[in-house]
């Protein structure tokens, strides 16, 4: 009799437990699990697809303990970069990432840019073919710096399924994230009042002049095509607008050769992006 009973017990409870884990498959979809270091962990997480595209909006989020803190783009006299490697990620068509407003972090003779506690880059995914999964995976290489600054490796694995539904909790943080990034300009904005040249007499000095702002300090950081990173530097005030001296040292202008320069002006209460071709 106890046999008979637990024959007719079990497809009841098999179907219970499968009819639990089909909403827990579909919230793992919205966020892969935690990576990394303890002291600066990572994961990713997914807001909603656009149904005309599928194309899916998409965070790498990085937790730090207190007292630590990443990098920017543009690290600043010392620090590491993260990067990001998507080469292993299937059904993938391109993927836009952005980098939010990142913070000064100062120490005497070491002046670097990152973020600390909690940051989300934010990108956008586009499938080569919208009506199957896309497998995203993430290898992160980055450095979290306290006392003292460590390398660290994160791999990731996140699968969005056609037509996915994001977690709120995930799209509020990707909002978020959203609402940190720099305001992306042309040369040509009205307003931006943006002019750049080289110094005569120096190929190596980049003048550049920048209106459109609030009265107050204001820091630019550049990044070459090749990569050479100029850092922060803090531009002088002159009836409303801002001049700034850039020292390229090895770098001249001859190593652009036609090719566009990143620019990010940053005050305290906004910052703005502007890609230029310089003269």
């Amino acid at each position: 009799m106890f046999s008979c009973g637990m024959k007719q017990i079990m497809p009841r409870i098999l179907a219970l437990l499968c009819s639990m884990a089909l909403p827990l498959a579909a919230t793992a979809q919205a966020a892969a699990i935690w990576a990394g270091r303890d002291e600066g962990q990572v994961r990713l997480i997914a807001g909603d697809s656009k149904a005309e595209t599928g194309d899916r909006l998409v965070g790498v989020e990085m937790q730090l303990q207190a007292g630590w803190h990443t990098y920017w783009r543009v690290p600043g006299d010392s620090g590491i970069a993260p990067r990001f490697d998507w080469s292993a990620s299937d059904n993938v068509a391109a993927i836009d990432m952005k980098w939010p407003t990142p913070e000064r972090f100062e120490a005497p003779d070491d002046n670097t840019y990152g973020y600390a506690h909690h940051v989300i880059w934010p990108l956008r995914v586009t499938p080569l073919d919208p009506a199957k999964p896309v497998e995203l995976r993430l290898t992160m290489f980055y450095g979290i710096c306290s006392d003292i600054c460590v390398p660290a490796e994160a791999a990731l694995v996140l699968v969005l399924s056609p037509g996915g539904k994001a977690d709120p909790a995930a799209e509020e943080l990707l909002a978020g994230a959203l609402s940190r990034l720099p305001k992306e300009l042309t040369p040509h904005d009205a307003g931006n009042g943006l002019h750049v040249w080289w110094a005569v007499g120096d190929p190596s000095l980049l003048m550049i002049e920048k209106g459109g702002h609030e009265a107050g300090t204001m820091q630019l950081t550049l990044q070459t095509p090749d990569q050479v990173q100029a850092g922060y530097v803090d531009g002088s005030e002159e009836e409303g607008r801002h001049v700034f001296i850039v020292p390229l040292e090895a770098v001249t202008k001859d190593a652009f050769d036609g090719a566009p320069i990143a620019m990010t002006f940053t005050t305290a209460s906004k910052s703005e992006d502007v890609s230029i071709t310089l003269p």
